[in-house]
């Protein structure tokens, strides 16, 4: 009995094996190609980020400080962030939406130069990109962590728990082999007796 419950606790754990081995492969490509679209849009937000600087030497070089500061507080009501789960594997990955309101300057038109109202409207350009970005590094957070979860049972199973099934189910078929000749051996001598007699 004890032989036929180890048995199938080991197809069990072969077959779990087999389907978790499935599951990391599948979290490391999904790994993969997050990453991916991670870095092409870290390297655009870079670029994005770089230019902004740019624009806003330029405005810095023609407008005080304190007159910029002015005209662009308070920063404009109504900024939207919705957060929706997208599920990958039975995991649940955040997903970030902005939306912004319409852009109205609080400002009069010879108070700063147009180069202002560029570097506004790239800012406003620049959110979803800022948006997206920190969503898809949260994603390979979670993913990775999944993954680390996920090869640690795949270990466990293929170093520990499989070996020891096995090793029982040797154990057991040896002791009952063990037994059935002792047995034959007993049946043999008990034939022997009974002819010469």
């Amino acid at each position: 009995m004890e032989l036929l419950r180890l048995r199938r606790r080991l197809g069990l754990a072969r077959r779990g094996h087999r389907l978790l081995k499935g599951k990391q492969d599948e979290l490391l490509r999904r790994f993969l190609l997050l990453l991916e679209e991670y870095l092409r849009a870290r390297r655009g937000l870079h670029g994005r980020m770089e230019d902004l600087a740019e624009k806003g030497r330029e405005v810095r070089a023609s407008v005080s400080a304190d007159t910029i500061r002015t005209a662009s507080w308070p920063p404009p009501p109504g900024a939207r962030l919705r957060k929706r789960k997208v599920r990958i594997l039975n995991l649940k990955i955040p997903v970030y939406d902005v939306s912004l309101p319409e852009l109205s300057p609080s400002y009069g038109p010879g108070q700063l130069p147009a180069s202002h109202d560029e570097l506004i409207v790239s800012w406003r350009a620049a959110i979803p990109v800022m948006v997206e970005v920190a969503g898809k590094e949260k994603a390979l957070l979670l993913l990775a962590a999944e993954i680390e979860r996920t090869r640690r049972r795949v270990n466990a199973l293929e170093y520990n728990l499989i070996p020891g099934l096995e090793e029982g189910v040797r154990t057991i078929t040896f002791k009952l082999a063990e037994a059935e000749l002792g047995s034959l051996a007993r049946l043999m001598r008990i034939k022997d007796i009974v002819r010469s007699s």
